[in-house]
């Protein structure tokens, strides 16, 4: 077997290791989700009975861009809040200020400022309810993150490796 069809053979196979290892994982949370986290879980093998409280995926791309977004401290520490209520993708978070204050130890006109300076850099659009809350809408920071995605290093390597188009050393992840 030659040295290129072993690397191809090597990257299917680690991919479908990954897809299972997802498979697992995404099972793990369906379980957990209605009796807390299962000792088995990724999620829980990181950070343990801390997982049990909540956790929640926030892509790299925001953390490593913060300054390029335009983002505050404050502001990425709000937005972080405010992406802890979107819990689905085709429902749209509503959290009030006073909750965010009261957890990061600010006034709510620190947390309403925030919010402000978040529509105006496009990271999220307030949305009035009729019926009454005001929904915060992510989808114009998704769109920034996947722009950023293109230009990123660690994407473009991970999507080659991801697509099949970059073949593996033998030491090498699949995904970076």
């Amino acid at each position: 077997m030659s040295v290129a069809l072993l690397n191809r053979y090597l990257v299917k196979r680690s991919h479908l290791r990954i897809l299972i290892d997802m498979a697992i994982s995404m099972e793990s949370a369906t379980v957990s989700s209605a009796a807390g986290l299962t000792v088995g879980s990724v999620v829980y093998a990181k950070y343990g009975e801390a997982s049990v409280a909540g956790f929640q995926a926030v892509p790299d791309l925001l953390l490593k861009y913060q300054s390029e977004l335009g983002l505050s401290p404050t502001d990425l520490a709000v937005l972080l809040n405010v992406l802890m209520h979107w819990w689905y993708p085709e429902k749209k978070p509503f959290p009030r200020s006073t909750t965010i204050a009261k957890r990061m130890g600010v006034t709510p006109r620190t947390v309403q400022r925030s919010l402000q300076q978040l529509e105006e850099l496009g990271l999220l659009v307030r949305e009035k309810d009729p019926r009454g809350p005001t929904y915060l809408d992510p989808a114009p920071l998704v769109e920034k993150l996947g722009a950023l995605a293109k230009k990123d290093a660690d994407y473009q390597i991970r999507r080659r490796r991801r697509d099949g188009e970059e073949e593996l050393g033998p030491n090498q992840h699949p995904l970076g």
